[in-house]
This record gives C-alpha cells, sequence and structure tokens, in this order.
C-alpha cells in the first residue's frame, strides 16, 4: 500500500514502512509474491519494489503512466490510449491503440492482456488487434490463474473465468474473418 511517499504493509502494529518513494501519489500494482510495480504521480517513471532488492528504477515514460501490468519479464504499460510493451534498454513498442484513455491492465500469460477505460473492458490478443467485451462501464482490473476480476467502484466484483476463452474467441473471429 502506497501512503504519501511511503510504500509499506498493514501489520498488528499499524503501517510498516518498507520504502520511501521519490513522489506522492504513486499506484502500486502486483508483479507476483515478491515484487511490485509502482508508477503513477504524473512524472512518467516506473519502478519495481523487490523484497530482495528494494525499490529499482525501470524507465522514464515521455508521458505520465496510467497503468501496468507484468510478471516481471514482461511489463505493459498504457500512456493515454495506448499500450506499450517496455523492456530493458530498448524503446517503447507499441501494442495497441483504444478509443480513449487506458485505466487499467491486466495480464494472463500466455492468453492476453486485458484493458479497460472509463467507458469499456477489452482484450488484447495481439499486436494492434483487440476486442472490447464490455461497453458502458469500466472497471480496475486484476487476474488471479484462470480468472478476471472486474472491480467497480459503485457495484462490487465480477469475476469472470476462464481467461483462455478470450483468445480461443479471437482465434474464431480471426478464421471466420479470413474465409
Amino acid at each position: 500500500m502506497v501512503w504519501g511517499k511511503r510504500l509499506g504493509v498493514f501489520a498488528d502494529s499499524g503501517f510498516e514502512t518498507l520504502s520511501q518513494l521519490p513522489e506522492a501519489g504513486m499506484q502500486v500494482k502486483t508483479v507476483n509474491g515478491r515484487q511490485v510495480y509502482l508508477y503513477g504521480g504524473g512524472s512518467g517513471s516506473l519502478y519495481v519494489y523487490d523484497i530482495s532488492r528494494g525499490l529499482v528504477h525501470l524507465m522514464r515514460a515521455p508521458e505520465p503512466i496510467g497503468a501496468v501490468s507484468g510478471n516481471g519479464t514482461l511489463t505493459f504499460l498504457a500512456m493515454k490510449e495506448e499500450v506499450y510493451l517496455f523492456s530493458p534498454g530498448k524503446p517503447l513498442s507499441l501494442v495497441y491503440r483504444a478509443s480513449e484513455k487506458i485505466t487499467s491492465l491486466a495480464m494472463v500469460p500466455p492468453s492476453g492482456l486485458f484493458y479497460s477505460t472509463k467507458k469499456r473492458v477489452g482484450y488484447i490478443y495481439d499486436k494492434a488487434r483487440g476486442y472490447s467485451f464490455l461497453k458502458g462501464k469500466g472497471a480496475e482490473l486484476l487476474t488471479r490463474k484462470s480468472d478476471l476480476y472486474l472491480f467497480f467502484r459503485d457495484e462490487g466484483v465480477m469475476k469472470v473465468g476462464p481467461v483462455s476463452a478470450f483468445g480461443l474467441f479471437a482465434k474464431e473471429v480471426e478464421t471466420a474473418n479470413s474465409n
């Protein structure tokens, strides 16, 4: 959890600081059991906090980062309505362009990448290829194992699964379009 300019956890004794952060207003996205991404705050910087290495600066994007998802090997980030793949030492690679600003990302290897805006939730299955499957409302996205969780601030949580079905549907559409 981020509190001001501190990353920490709640324990029996209260908030325990793990690391001081370079700026306030940063957001946290889980990478795995040992790491979290930290981004936001307006600078465009992306960090990873690793239990054994502490806070590590990964990159500085040309725009503020609105969403991040990854597994430590693959890292996707959203700036405005675009999703990019980040690889250390390489330029950002454009993966997908949505019709509006992206607010949340959730990766599920090898199935694909989910995204959300204020008015839709979608699935990206290949470079520049994706589709919206929920229109009219956006959500905060989280994946666990083979399920996608959509958190709607004013309504609650919806569980969708298995996420592999999104990839199968995309393949069926591609096959139908090629015939």
